[in-house]
């Protein structure tokens, strides 16, 4: 086998671990979001179990990564998606932090009783994030940037979802002083949802700059197929200056 075609060859198999590690941080996520529907602490515990193995994923792609491009200097192109796969990992782990977080909160929630928060709107964000979250993977291993496109405008939906619950469990707490606690929890799990959002836009960021060569090609309406100002009715995002 030619060193060109053996250089392609590692480059394919670390996408695919990009999309083991992303299957196992999505299934962390759902795990977490029905450990909390559920008020599950087992279920909790066995998302905070798998962290190690994320972290685990992450090092290990690292690695690879920086081996592979030890070996030869890439092509312009190669070395865009060596770089974009880093920066998916990294963006996998930090979802499977929130995973992680959520699982938290389930520890910390007391059992239901009958004037329960309701939690709907929270499984409701979830969804829409899981679904974001498997369409920027699908767009990586695909190269699809009309799919990745689609995450980052999904992303608006969920920003407005976490608006209305943060208002939501505002007011429910003006009137049931006794839950502040436990409605304030849910605040921060809608918060986790909405970082993880971002993650998946992030890594639908990195399947248009691996196929055009565009860094962050959605902020602040760079990109004219998918036009958009991030907003943030809560301040500004994580990381933001």
């Amino acid at each position: 086998m030619a060193f060109g075609d053996a250089y392609a060859d590692s480059i394919h198999r670390l996408e695919e671990q990009a999309a083991t590690m992303g299957q196992a941080a999505s299934a962390m996520l759902r795990q977490a979001l029905a450990s909390l529907e559920r008020r599950d602490p087992d279920l909790a515990r066995q998302v905070l179990a798998g962290d190690d193995d994320i972290d685990a994923k992450d090092a290990t792609m690292e690695r690879d990564v920086l081996e592979l491009i030890s070996l030869l200097p890439p092509r312009q192109s190669d070395l865009r998606r060596l770089a974009s796969l880093l920066r998916v990992a990294r963006d996998l782990e930090r979802v499977a932090d929130y995973a992680c977080d959520i699982a938290e909160v389930t520890l910390e929630l007391s059992p239901p009783g009958g004037d329960a928060l309701d939690l709907s709107p929270i499984s409701a964000l979830g969804g829409q994030v899981l679904s974001m979250l498997a369409d920027a993977l699908a767009a990586l291993v695909a190269s699809d940037t009309a799919l990745a496109r689609q995450v980052n405008r999904a992303d608006d939906l969920v920003d407005a979802g976490y608006a209305r619950i943060h208002q939501q469990l505002v007011a429910w707490m003006e009137h049931h002083p006794h839950q502040v606690r436990e409605a304030n929890q849910l605040v921060l799990v809608a918060r986790y949802l909405e970082r993880v959002a971002d993650h998946a836009v992030n890594v639908a960021e990195m399947t248009v700059f691996t196929v055009e060569g565009r860094r962050r090609p959605f902020h602040h309406g760079g990109d004219p197929a998918s036009p958009r100002v991030p907003t943030n009715p809560m301040g500004r995002k994580d990381g933001e200056s």
